[in-house]
């Protein structure tokens, strides 16, 4: 099985229980970055992953397509949730790299933080949704 099938594999099957199985995916040391957080140790990257699950329920990701070549792969998902009562989704991908071992030792998420997750605070909420409005572009 190649990386990014185990990377997608993982994902759709991710619950607070697999962190700690994340060892047999990815290497101790890594560069890894999403909007939010910053992690360069797979011990940092749990302890994300863990609060995650205290901020958030019922997640599930869906994996929607997948691509990988040489070291690196690209891995597109939508992850849903609960935020409080209500439920929510995000689109997303990942870029990951690994070494030799099939170890991920890079990744970079890429999502809209804007309005899912700033959105949910009242205040910031009208301020993004009004800077959404005045930047986009009109027909």
């Amino acid at each position: 099985m190649s990386v990014s099938e185990r990377f997608a594999a993982f994902l759709e099957d991710f619950s607070e229980s697999r962190i700690e199985q994340m060892s047999e995916l990815f290497a101790e040391e890594l560069d890894f970055k999403d909007p939010l957080n910053e992690a360069i140790t797979l011990d940092h990257l749990k302890k994300i992953e863990h609060d995650l699950f205290k901020q958030l329920k019922e997640i599930r990701f869906e994996v929607t397509s997948r691509q990988e070549q040489g070291e690196e792969a690209f891995v597109a998902w939508i992850m849903r949730y609960r935020f409080r009562l209500w439920q929510r989704e995000i689109e997303g991908c990942s870029h990951i790299k690994f070494n030799a071992e099939g170890k991920i030792t890079f990744q970079r998420d890429y999502w809209d933080a804007s309005l899912p997750i700033y959105g949910e605070f009242p205040p910031l909420g009208f301020l993004m949704k009004g800077i959404k409005k005045l930047l986009s572009v009109k027909p």
